[in-house]
């Protein structure tokens, strides 16, 4: 079985966590793609920049597993570039009538673009290089304890540590359901649109859009799978 590991976003606290992603990487021998962006940012401060971000942050790492991809994105480029989203004009629009969509507002919506624009972008590498029986997407500051692979015919993910009934933390799955999941930055701005779901919403926008729009998706919580935000 081919599995490759798509890991995503800030840096953040990588450099604690990224012994758990090599022991797994040579555990089921897997190819690892990496899409993060120049600059860090600490969850705990939004659009606050602490330090640029080079291919030497990832030497260490580089030769313990085999990277197949290292896509580091300039930020500063992206945001000049950035394909914004736009609210909607009428009346009963979420972002005009939801108390929460209304407070998060079009920066949230904006963050949720950014960080499934890695996704997206790591997945067209991931897909030009092999036919992979399983894709496992996870952040770079997040410590997996504990994760079995396999294929469910279906979507993947732990039960959430925020409680809600669905993650956007990680996932994993065949090629055609990753398909779907890792694309989701191409749908946003439709889905918000013909749907008026909250675009603002990090867990309930891309579980919508996974599992009311087609190809409709299911998905698993597997209890076994545990996990860590490592801030």
């Amino acid at each position: 079985m081919r599995i490759a590991f798509l890991l995503t976003g800030f840096y953040r606290s990588f450099d604690r966590v990224k012994y758990r992603y090599e022991f797994l990487a040579n555990y089921y021998r897997a190819d690892v793609f990496i899409s993060t962006w120049n600059r860090d940012e600490w969850a705990s401060n939004k659009d606050n920049y602490t330090r640029e971000i080079t291919k030497n942050d990832f030497e260490d790492f580089s030769r313990h597993v085999n990277v197949e991809a290292l896509d580091i994105h300039d930020l500063d480029q992206y945001k000049i570039n950035r394909q914004s989203f736009v609210s909607n004009i009428r009346n009963n629009d979420v972002l005009k009538t939801d108390a929460r969509a209304i407070e998060h507002g079009i920066f949230w919506a904006n963050r949720l673009r950014d960080q499934w624009y890695l996704v997206n972008q790591g997945w067209n590498r991931v897909v030009h290089r092999f036919n992979y029986d399983i894709i496992f997407r996870s952040r770079l500051d997040i410590e997996v304890v504990n994760i079995p692979l396999y294929n469910a015919g279906c979507i993947v993910i732990p039960l959430d540590i925020g409680g809600w009934n669905y993650t956007d933390h990680m996932a994993f799955g065949n090629a055609a359901s990753m398909k779907k999941y890792c694309c989701f930055y191409n749908n946003m701005q439709f889905v918000y649109d013909t749907y008026n779901v909250d675009p603002t919403h990090a867990v309930d926008f891309p579980k919508f859009y996974l599992t009311e729009t087609e190809p409709k998706i299911a998905y698993l919580r597997d209890e076994r799978i545990k996990y860590n935000i490592i801030k």
